[in-house]
């Protein structure tokens, strides 16, 4: 059986309509063909109007889209009639003989769920903080940017004995309130992780050495602060270290540099606590 020209364009407008994506057809700059989510994304039906007047996206390159060569895609952030914002994956297709064959695909949930699987990725769960494998990104991509940077490699003192001594409950709330402070005293655009148990990593960007020294005092004085962990009271401080960046250093000897000097540190604050017999 040999389908007519007018079983077959009852067969393209049904299966434009069971179409979840959006799809037009324009054949001198005017959409001939559109589906029903071309509809709703338009917000009118485009039939008999330019993309531009249809307010469909592609509509700024529909002139290069006709040139003979091959399909071409790209992502949009899509402003609906609604005032909604979706993100649509949009290919033109130049036509045979002449025409535009323009499909939309609404990838908007796709994205959010592929943006929130990779922040699942790079957050800890217990602060909220970016995790090791975040900052380890992070401060990879800042090194290749600039290497004028500090790096303060942060280690609680006395958090073992609340975390032994009250339970990890506790030592969850400490920790979770050493998290906060830590962000309270970094600039807007520093980057702060949890490094894992009760270490934190801070990454300033565009700072020398000197106003890594003042961070450094802003964040041991913002966490000696007591903390309320109900019906306790506790108090733990921190130990920092901290590493220049230069050009040519490498992730690895940034953060092992930080980490040698908070050790040093450490180190040297228990020695004197010994001679001075202090526990």
């Amino acid at each position: 059986m040999v389908a007519n020209a007018s079983q077959n364009g009852r067969w393209l407008e049904a299966a434009l309509r069971c179409s979840p994506h959006a799809v037009v057809v324009v054949v001198d700059d005017l959409v001939v063909v559109a589906s029903e989510q071309a509809r709703r994304l338009a917000g009118t039906a485009p039939t008999g109007l330019s993309l531009e007047q249809a307010g469909l996206v592609p509509a700024q390159r529909a002139g290069r889209a006709r040139e003979p060569v091959g399909a071409r895609q790209e992502h949009e952030l899509w402003h609906g009639p609604d005032g909604g914002r979706r993100l649509v994956s949009w290919t033109d297709v130049p036509l045979p003989g002449g025409g535009l064959l323009v499909t939309g695909v609404d990838i908007t949930t796709r994205d959010q769920v592929a943006a929130g699987l990779r922040a699942a990725a790079t957050t800890d769960q217990l602060t909220g903080l970016m995790n090791r494998t975040g900052f380890l990104d992070r401060l990879r991509e800042a090194l290749e940017a600039d290497p004028a940077l500090v790096v303060l490699f942060c280690d609680l003192d006395g958090f073992k004995a609340v975390n032994d001594g009250y339970g990890h409950a506790a030592g969850d709330v400490v920790l979770r309130a050493v998290a906060l402070r830590l962000r309270r005293a970094v600039r807007t655009d520093d980057v702060v992780a949890r490094f894992g148990g009760d270490e934190f990593v801070v990454l300033a960007r565009g700072m020398d050495a000197e106003g890594g020294d003042l961070l450094v005092k802003r964040l041991v004085r913002n966490v000696a602060q007591p903390i309320v962990a109900a019906p306790n009271l506790f108090t733990v401080g921190v130990t920092v270290g901290l590493a220049v960046g230069r050009a040519g250093i490498s992730v690895e000897e940034v953060l092992q540099q930080a980490d040698g000097e908070m050790y040093r540190a450490k180190t040297w604050r228990r020695t004197a606590a010994g001679r001075l017999g202090v526990a």
